[in-house]
């Protein structure tokens, strides 16, 4: 969840960050990419190109390396991502991904309120193959391609590389409501501290992960 929401965001200015979703609606080039490289998607070519140059740019289709499934007979799995192999293209992704310098409550109430208010369960699954060209995978596609339940409002996770896997099918129902409260409760908790300016830093954490109060017997 953490992984496709930053790589689904991108710098809004003003040290905001807004869904990649808006950005394919306008039409206009992901410049500076998203906060955080698909090393699955991410074009290596515009990693070669001369910074500024070239707006972000990624993959039409993953390259294949595929390997043998440990444990599923006659199933192969593509464990394709970009390998970062030396210092200075670490350096260069630091550059061109520069969002080490967001704020961290911006972040994580962002995450909060993203995961609580915006993604659509009931449309999308949350995958790694959601990118600025291709847009939120859709749940009924994983219905017709892998058998996932459609007629769902339930959380829905695909494993990157085992993509016919839903990692969240463990989640029941009434968890997954009871999950979501509490990341709208925590987003609420955010911003009425930020509004009151009178909790912060540990505070803050503690405040997010208090303890819920058990109930008084009648």
């Amino acid at each position: 969840m953490l992984l496709h929401f930053l790589t689904y965001h991108r710098r809004k200015g003003n040290g905001l960050i807004t869904s990649i979703e808006s950005e394919r609606t306008s039409n206009n080039p992901l410049t500076f990419g998203p906060l955080l490289p698909n090393l699955q998607r991410m074009d290596p070519a515009w990693l070669r190109t001369p910074a500024g140059q070239q707006p972000y740019s990624e993959l039409e289709r993953v390259p294949q390396q595929l390997i043998p499934h440990p444990l599923e007979d006659k199933m192969s799995v593509n464990t394709y991502f970009h390998r970062i192999t030396n210092p200075q293209e670490l350096t260069e992704v630091q550059n061109r991904f520069p969002s080490q310098d967001l704020s961290l409550a911006i972040l994580l109430a962002s995450f909060f309120r993203y995961y609580a208010f915006e993604f659509d369960y009931k449309r999308h699954v949350v995958s790694m193959q959601s990118t600025a060209k291709r847009g939120m995978v859709e749940r009924e596609i994983k219905a017709e391609t892998h058998a996932w339940k459609v007629y769902s409002t339930g959380l829905a996770i695909e494993d990157p590389f085992e993509t016919f896997y839903d990692v969240a099918h463990v989640l029941k129902g009434g968890n997954f409501h009871r999950l979501r409260n509490e990341l709208g409760l925590a987003y609420t908790k955010i911003i009425n501290a930020v509004e009151n300016g009178s909790t912060g830093g540990i505070d803050l954490i503690d405040l997010i992960c208090e303890p819920l109060e058990k109930a008084e017997p009648a």
